[in-house]
């Protein structure tokens, strides 16, 4: 992005070197646009720039995907909020959308042919008209976040789009956040939706969501609870944006939600000090299964994360279930899940570290309490299940994952935190082995709302959204964090306050923020 009512303005073009090619004849002071995240391909089209009209035209198909569509609403909202342009939409037959000789034309695969790749898109601006299209709904929608980067006003005032040919695709399937809820959510994580996760092209959002007061036992959820009205409002409004919201709610371990109502302490494996769920109490199973299915009911989510981390992590385990080994209550509940929402036609998340022994795959980490025990987990565990591999560590070297892929594991996700080298090593390692994505994980208190980015322990944890959705889409290639061209905690606050698009970054080379230190979970 060119700073504002800048006409011209020369960059260090090797910063770009692998995305970035200026054709022949292109103008010797063409600059490449900063880009968040960066495109896999961006070449200098020939002439001026476009110049948008007062009134720009948006032409799409008369039968426009649903992606199709929200490009076009994006682009006249950004048009009517941060440029004063008062956009029309027209519709033409598809086949009539390579004849058009102006505006901004969505779908035009003749001007703008898309990648094969999924969610891949192209983009074709010249000095005539924009074209761009993807290559399936998500490549649509995802082309108009890149298109909006590239309004910007040059020295006169008038408003423009530089000129340029992107060809672009993600390197990771599933680029995810994940957050927790309460009373005070929607209205932050809405904005954190349509300025940041949607802006950046991330594409799923896991809430942690015991902390609801659902329906099944109202007296479990504490004051600050979020409600199912509002948790339905935002699924729509992230669906609206391309991004799918998936339900976590853990059922096993780390339930300690569960046992804030006294009465509850009869369903733990120990009484004395209730974490775990007895997993052999019949009773105690279908009490928790009233939570998550009702959870899963709210949803309509592709897939239920049921947690299960950490799981003997407090108490006696086993206790009242004794006469079992942990393994056995460990997989017995995996696939107990399992089962339970195969019956429901999708697949369960479930995080990884029960199943890794420390020492065995150092420098990673795992909470298994000896090799036996995590060889007896992972050799009950289902190939199949999807398996959330949570590791912070700074390095592009993670052998737990090397692990679980040899031993035929076949939907494995990394998951980050804010750590700065931790994201762009960790994307690299799930492209290497062919994993499904990540998810930036965030772990500031069990609420969610706009104060805790007044936290400086906490802030780091949300601008590192910028470097998830970076590194998420390009599997971990490019300029490490520190030698980024823009400061991703100010384009994080800048993204956030409202600013228009293209407004967000400032070009500057080297800018990247500093790692900074950050506390184990």
């Amino acid at each position: 992005m060119f700073p504002r009512k800048t006409s011209a303005l020369i960059t260090p073009l090797a910063l770009f070197a692998a995305t970035w090619s200026l054709s022949v004849s292109a103008p010797v002071h063409a600059a490449p646009p900063l880009l968040i995240p960066r495109p896999k391909k961006i070449t200098a089209t020939e002439g001026a720039s476009y110049v948008l009209p007062a009134s720009p035209r948006i032409v799409i198909a008369k039968d426009a995907t649903v992606g199709e569509k929200r490009a076009a609403f994006l682009l006249k909202n950004e048009l009517k909020v941060y440029y004063g342009r008062t956009a029309t939409t027209v519709t033409v037959p598809r086949a009539a959308l390579a004849a058009q000789k102006s505006g901004i034309v969505i779908g035009d695969k003749t001007a703008a042919p898309p990648p094969p790749n999924p969610e891949g898109y192209t983009i074709n601006a010249t000095a005539s008209r924009v074209a761009l299209a993807g290559r399936d709904s998500a490549g649509s929608y995802w082309a108009a976040q890149t298109l909006v980067q590239l309004f910007d006003k040059n020295g006169a005032g008038k408003t423009i789009v530089h000129p340029a040919r992107i060809v672009d695709y993600p390197s990771l399937k599933l680029r995810g956040v994940h957050l927790f809820y309460g009373k005070d959510a929607l209205p932050f994580q809405k904005k954190l939706i349509d300025r940041v996760f949607a802006r950046y092209k991330m594409n799923a959002l896991f809430i942690q969501a015991e902390q609801v007061r659902w329906n099944h036992d109202p007296e479990v959820a504490p004051a600050w609870a979020g409600n199912k009205a509002d948790l339905k409002t935002q699924i729509a409004y992230a669906k609206a944006h391309g991004i799918t919201m998936y339900p976590l709610v853990q059922g096993y371990g780390h339930m300690e939600w569960l046992f804030n109502k006294a009465d509850n302490k009869k369903y733990a494996e120990d009484p004395d000090k209730p974490y775990a769920v007895n997993f052999s109490d019949p009773a105690a199973v279908k009490y928790v299964e009233g939570f998550i299915t009702e959870a899963d009911d709210l949803f309509h989510a592709p897939a239920f994360h049921v947690g299960l981390d950490e799981v003997h992590m407090r108490g006696r385990m086993p206790y009242r279930s004794k006469g079992k080994t942990f393994p056995q209550l460990y997989v017995g509940a995996v696939k107990h899940y399992k089962t339970l929402f195969a019956k429901r036609g999708k697949p369960i998340y479930i995080w990884a570290d029960m199943g890794l022994f420390p020492k065995e795959v150092s420098p990673d980490f795992g909470t298994a309490r000896t090799p036996a025990e995590a060889k007896a987990v992972r050799d009950g565990l289902p190939r199949d299940i999807y398996l959330a591999n949570w590791q912070y560590g700074e390095r592009d070297v993670y052998p737990s994952m090397d692990l679980y892929k040899k031993e035929g594991f076949k939907n494995l996700i990394a998951t980050t935190w804010n750590r700065p080298g931790n994201i762009p090593g960790f994307s690299k390692k799930m492209v290497e082995i062919g994993g499904i994505g990540a998810i930036q994980s965030t772990w500031a208190g069990y609420e969610s709302k706009e104060s805790q980015l007044s936290n400086a322990d906490w802030r780091p944890q949300f601008t590192a959204f910028v470097l998830a959705a970076e590194y998420f889409w390009n599997g971990g290639t490019g300029p490490a964090p520190e030698k980024l061209p823009y400061n991703w905690n100010t384009v994080f606050a800048k993204s956030y306050a409202g600013v228009s698009a293209s407004d967000a970054v400032a070009y500057k080379p080297g800018a990247g923020a500093k790692s900074v230190a950050s506390r184990k979970r």
